[in-house]
């Protein structure tokens, strides 16, 4: 369940994920699925149509009022969180609201500019190591421009490797 008494609170998605957790090991307790310590994704997908076992109107007096007419997991899943946090459905839509701009991002594009930068890394590396070759025997003391590029080469080298 979602615990708002602790600061700072966790990523709303992460604390709804603990409460489809816990519910989920509450309701299958006593089975080997009731301690699992984490689910698969499209575990999401059946919140919807996973109907909850209707409760006997005896029972029905021991049972939180507003959980009585709940039909679905995923109700009682909204119920669980909004109880814990009144303001969930505000955090949650600031947390996913940079997911539109994300979604127009195209992954292409992006691994052909990794795969660009990863050549020029090899290809600076290499420069890299002829210049160290061609200036090793070279007296740099004197040289104030040379002891520059010395150590502008040296930064370089810690930031490839």
């Amino acid at each position: 369940m979602i615990d708002n008494s602790t600061s700072p609170r966790p990523c709303v998605c992460i604390a709804i994920a603990g409460t489809i957790l816990a519910v989920g090991n509450y309701m299958n307790g006593g089975t080997k699925r009731g301690r699992a310590d984490g689910f698969k994704i499209n575990a999401l997908l059946k919140l919807e149509s996973t109907k909850l076992q209707k409760v006997m109107e005896d029972e029905e007096e021991n049972i939180e009022e507003t959980a009585v007419g709940m039909n679905t997991m995923l109700d009682l899943i909204s119920h669980q969180c909004w109880k814990a946090d009144e303001h969930i459905k505000d955090r949650l839509l600031s947390e996913l609201s940079c997911l539109k701009q994300a979604s127009k991002i195209d992954l292409k594009d992006v691994q052909a500019k990794v795969k660009k930068l990863s050549s020029d890394i090899v290809r600076l590396d290499g420069n890299y190591k002829r210049v160290v070759e061609t200036t090793k025997d070279i007296d740099v003391s004197e040289n104030r421009a040379m002891q520059t590029v010395l150590l502008l080469l040296l930064i370089l080298e810690e930031s490839i490797h």
